[in-house]
């Protein structure tokens, strides 16, 4: 009889273990959980796209909330096309801005009294921070003589010079004010306590028939602002000793260079070059000495800068000769580099 002899229960199981394993049963399994993996991955992706859309529409609507609230608050609701740029507030607060820095204020006493004449001169008055460009404040007060304070604003303007020697005055304006603890039109207030001389006289054809009486104020304290506009741009020499530099009433600046500014005053624009003096000598004349065919050699003085032709050479025909030739129709402007060129037409050189 032959015995049937079952195996333990643990044993069984892991014989079917191994078996599973060795055939790779169980490889199905792991391929479920892989899956699984993934589409987790894919729906924290797809979470994560949607919270930056979210964000992303979010700053959007609040950057056009924003938007709509500044054009109402200038002054016009849906941008219309082709409107104007600098309209409303902020293009005013630009304009502004960009006249303070155009214009400049003379506070050299001896270019304002050359400006002014015979009136008195406000070095502390900004005019063309608030007026545009050459704008410059004079004023008379209580101090001066009765002839100058019966005048009317337009004979007072003749009779001062002023302008004298830049073309005289194009516009002017006059505005009446309380003397303050100092003198002159910037300290001046009107009736109501406010500093608003300059801003007032600084434009064209204000109270120009009226005269330094037409306004008392407490104790014959009245400060008369006269504001000018010259009809050439003033210019001066700012530091003579140690920038050399020119400065004008529009706000442009020249250097002289190796030069030394010895005009003091104002002057006009297109005459700066007279308020300087060269360190060194002039070129006057040019010394050519030819030889074989003069008549192939020729030379040309440039402006270092954009290498603009200022003159000229004239044709040669003497050989073996040496000319002199006057260059002061270059009129070549002291302390400017200049470039000059020697040229040979059959390209042998100069010697």
């Amino acid at each position: 009889e032959q015995q049937i002899v079952k195996p333990p229960v643990n044993s069984l199981v892991a014989n079917q273990e191994d078996a599973v394993a060795s055939t790779g049963a169980k490889h199905s399994g792991r391929r479920r959980y892989s899956s699984r993996r993934r589409r987790s991955r894919r729906r924290r992706t797809r979470r994560r796209r949607n919270r930056k859309a979210r964000r992303g529409r979010k700053r959007r609507r609040k950057g056009r909330r924003a938007a709509r609230r500044s054009r109402k608050g200038r002054g016009g609701g849906r941008r219309r096309k082709g409107r104007r740029k600098g309209r409303g507030r902020r293009g005013g607060r630009k304009r502004r801005r960009r006249a303070r820095k155009s214009g400049k204020n003379i506070k050299l006493k001896r270019v304002g009294k050359s400006v002014c004449g015979g009136l008195r001169f406000d070095k502390d008055a900004t005019p063309n921070a608030r007026r545009g460009k050459r704008w410059v404040q004079c004023y008379i007060d209580q101090r001066d003589s009765k002839d100058k304070q019966d005048l009317k604003c337009s004979a007072l303007v003749e009779k001062a010079q002023v302008c004298k020697g830049l073309g005289g005055v194009t516009r002017y304006g006059c505005y009446h004010g309380k003397t303050g603890k100092k003198k002159g039109a910037t300290y001046a207030s009107n009736g109501k306590g406010n500093r608003n001389v300059v801003q007032r006289s600084c434009k064209a054809n204000v109270q120009n028939a009226v005269s330094f009486h037409k306004e008392k104020f407490d104790g014959g304290k009245t400060t008369f602002g006269i504001c000018v506009r010259c009809k050439q741009t003033a210019c001066w020499c700012k530091t003579p000793k140690k920038s050399r530099a020119i400065e004008c009433l529009d706000g442009s600046k020249r250097s002289c260079g190796k030069q030394k500014c010895i005009k003091e005053g104002a002057f006009k624009k297109h005459e700066y070059v007279l308020a300087c003096k060269a360190a060194g000598k002039i070129l006057k004349t040019v010394i050519v000495k030819t030889g074989f065919l003069p008549e192939k050699i020729s030379w040309k003085i440039m402006k270092r800068k954009g290498r603009h032709t200022v003159c000229k050479s004239k044709p040669y025909d003497k050989w073996h000769s040496k000319i002199k030739e006057d260059v002061t129709r270059c009129r070549l402007t002291p302390g400017v580099t200049y470039i000059i060129q020697c040229r040979d037409r059959f390209g042998s050189g100069w010697a």
